[in-house]
């Protein structure tokens, strides 16, 4: 090859190989000039994890963890003697079911567990009352300060603030005239639909298919599924317990069902808030 030819072909090497990498340069310094644009809001975006307009916030009252679904177990024990339709809503048609000795150890098991998951359930739920009466109590037992009036307006605020992050609490979980200790602490709501599971369960003579549907739809309302009340009517259901409490207990169930499924559903916001803020912190 002759000497020309050779120089030739390595300045259009040369030539392209600059053709390919001027673009891909422009392309890394607009790059980084969008970063270096972009910077000061990432920092922004860091001093400020609650967001904007404070959307994710942590809630002023928080609730613990509430417990695991019942509504499984309760299928397995109860689903065989309930109505069709029920199983077929709450229990996927009835799969995986126990009957005869087993099936009645079971149905014990289970009514042991629905009292429980509700102790636990009315505990989570009064947690805050408890702990912001505590603080109440504390702020209006405090000895002011001689003659300083600021000392009193600043107690005086610290209460109504308690108070005024409370409110939405109590109402969103009906909370109006809670016992705050003891085996009926809880929403009187829960309360007034668990007396109607056990009415049910007492029924005595043939009428297992009314225990196992009380059974079922109270293991739903425990679990949040808010078409509680309206299946229950659906399924011709009658009130075990007419008169027992205010509203009778199958109204219960239904306020149950609703109020517990925007319970968990606030536990899922609050997870979804948190996740949010440490992503925004980490923004800087």
């Amino acid at each position: 090859m002759p000497a020309s030819s050779h120089v030739a072909g390595t300045v259009r090497q040369h030539s392209a190989s600059r053709a390919v990498a001027g673009p891909a340069l422009v392309e890394w310094a607009l790059a980084l000039a969008a970063l270096a644009l972009l910077w000061p809001s990432f920092t922004r975006l860091a001093e400020r994890p609650e967001g904007r307009d404070g959307r994710y916030a942590a809630a002023p009252v928080t609730l613990a963890a509430l417990p695991e679904p019942t509504l499984p177990a309760a299928c397995r024990a109860f689903a065989r003697q309930a109505q069709a339709m029920l199983r077929t809503r709450l229990c996927a048609g009835g799969r995986d079911v126990v009957e005869g000795a087993e099936g009645e150890a079971a149905q014990a098991a289970v009514v042991r567990e629905l009292d429980a998951a509700t102790a636990q359930t009315g505990a989570v739920l009064v947690q805050p009352l408890q702990q912001a009466q505590a603080r109440l109590d504390r702020l209006r037992a405090a000895t002011p300060e001689p003659d300083v009036d600021s000392d009193v307006r600043e107690r005086a605020n610290a209460v109504a603030a308690v108070e005024a992050d409370l409110l939405p609490y109590i109402e969103r979980f009906q909370l109006h005239g809670t016992v705050l200790t003891g085996p009926l602490a809880g929403p009187p709501v829960l309360v007034c639909a668990q007396q109607g599971l056990h009415a049910a369960l007492r029924g005595g003579g043939p009428a297992p298919t009314q225990r196992a549907d009380a059974a079922l739809l109270y293991a739903a309302a425990l679990d949040g599924q808010g078409g509680t009340g309206a299946l229950a009517a659906q399924a011709g259901w009658a009130d075990p317990a007419p008169g027992a409490c205010a509203g009778g207990s199958l109204d219960a169930l239904a306020r149950s069902a609703t109020l517990l499924g925007a319970a968990r559903q606030a536990q899922t916001d609050e997870r979804k808030n948190e996740a949010m803020r440490a992503l925004l912190g980490q923004a800087g």
